[in-house]
């Protein structure tokens, strides 16, 4: 249908002609008609408006079965999981367990430091929530491309490519950052197998091998480059693996220092809170050192406070049982700051200590703190002192596993919570918030003393 032109300003419209209804009106058009004329005409007068109502009652569009996808990342939610960009070592389990705990409350929370809550109301209760990916995604991923990689290139040359489970293994160690999703992974393997694998299949034909024959690649014995090995022979691919190069702790007396240090954490957490830990690493390649990783608890009773500080101070008397308290490392610096910490709030928060009342510094006359922190330094003191000697004095009783968990450190590098569970001879601790004292046969016992002290004699 030919457009006609603007009775005003004299350009040629675009949109269909709206007439029923308007007969005794000059010609208008549908809402698009006064966004693109509004510059010429600088403003729109009431039939304009009128125009575009009518317009808008007279469009029947069945909307009661659209449905609406509102998609966007809200890192809010992870907390600090999602800040660590760095971070390559923690197992991918461990931040998808986190996220599977996430739930309709946190998705609420992390919208209302974005949005007014009248925004947050009209996106409804309806959330769906991706968790972070686990180490048999990650893996299953890594598996599918190298699939896809080698049914390519037999296709294109008929050399059969066969990659190895090792060099799989250093893909995953280079490529899986847990907060970044899988983007850094798929950089790796485009890294890793494609320039590679091609270069291979060139110099295997060059060699003769027919349509068919095996090209099996390996991982160099540096653990930097790609061996490719057909008809007897081998081609060396080099491939950047900086990673496991960033983890390899070549000082024999460094890694000693960081294996008792976090073998100290691990032994104590076992000891006193009766199950496993989640890991123990000390080949790290975010930052110079190793971490113990516990899992939380969804209750600190009083107890448990003063476990928290002697675990956190674990590392330490480590290092005072095996090396002597002369050759203690500065290592154990956040170990303390978070052991302090714990105490402060023990003391001063929590009303754990003989005083009840919240103890702080203040500025403000209507925050009704207790100003005076100077006895509760002393608290905080004495705290920490009677932890550390009985951190101390478990890992003096318990030498052999503490010294299992140091050779195996020493090896491997890292220990999982399976072989943790084993090493220690206690149960792996659930993925979930744990409640470890037992609050409800407490009630029940409670419960039973009260009803026979109320109870009439006959």
């Amino acid at each position: 249908m030919p457009c006609e032109d603007c009775q005003r300003c004299g350009r040629p419209l675009q949109a269909p002609t709206l007439r029923e209804g308007m007969k005794n009106r000059p010609a208008r058009r549908c809402p698009s008609w006064a966004y693109r004329h509004t510059p010429c005409n600088g403003r729109l007068d009431r039939s304009d408006f009128s125009c575009l109502r009518d317009s808008l009652h007279r469009v029947n569009r069945p909307y009661g079965r659209l449905l609406i996808f509102v998609c966007g990342n809200l890192d809010e939610m992870y907390e600090s999981l999602a800040r660590r960009v760095e971070d390559c070592d923690t197992d991918a389990d461990v931040f998808h367990s986190h996220s599977l705990r996430l739930s309709l409350i946190d998705v609420k929370r992390a919208l209302a430091r974005r949005f007014k809550p009248e925004q947050v109301a009209r996106l409804g209760n309806q959330h769906l929530i991706y968790p972070s990916l686990n180490r048999a995604a990650y893996t299953r991923i890594i598996d599918e491309h190298c699939a896809q990689y080698t049914e390519q290139m037999q296709h294109s040359t008929g050399l059969r490519f066969v990659i190895t489970p090792e060099v799989r293994r250093e893909i995953y160690a280079n490529g899986v950052f847990p907060a970044q999703g899988t983007r850094p992974l798929f950089s790796t393997l485009h890294a890793v197998l494609g320039t590679p694998l091609v270069n291979a299949a060139v110099w295997a034909l060059g060699l003769g091998a027919p349509a068919g024959s095996t090209v099996e690649v390996r991982l160099g014995a540096d653990g930097q480059s790609l061996c490719a090995h057909a008809m007897g022979q081998q081609l060396h691919c080099p491939v950047a693996f900086e990673v496991r190069t960033l983890r390899q702790r070549t000082l024999t007396d460094f890694r000693a220092l960081l294996a008792v240090h976090e073998a100290g954490h691990g032994l104590v957490h076992a000891l006193l809170f009766g199950s496993a830990p989640q890991e123990i690493r000390i080949n790290v390649a975010s930052f110079e050192g190793g971490y113990a990783m516990f899992s939380d608890l969804q209750s600190w009773s009083r107890s448990n406070w003063l476990d928290r500080i002697a675990v956190c101070l674990a590392g330490r008397a480590a290092e005072t049982v095996v090396f002597g308290a002369d050759a203690c490392s500065s290592g154990a610096e956040q170990d303390i700051q978070h052991a302090t910490e714990y105490a402060s709030r023990f003391v001063r928060f929590l009303g754990y200590g003989e005083r009840l009342a919240r103890t702080d510094v203040t500025s403000e006359t209507n925050e009704h703190l207790n100003t005076d922190v100077q006895p509760s330094n002393l608290a905080i003191e004495a705290i920490l002192q009677a932890q550390m000697e009985r951190s101390t004095a478990l890992i003096a009783a318990h030498s052999q596993q503490l010294l299992a968990l140091v050779d195996e450190l020493m090896r491997h590098g890292e220990l999982g919570r399976q072989r943790l569970a084993e090493l220690l001879g206690v149960p792996m601790a659930p993925q979930d918030p744990m409640v470890l004292t037992d609050y409800a046969q407490r009630l029940q016992t409670f419960a039973q003393r009260d009803l026979a002290h109320n109870t009439p004699s006959s």
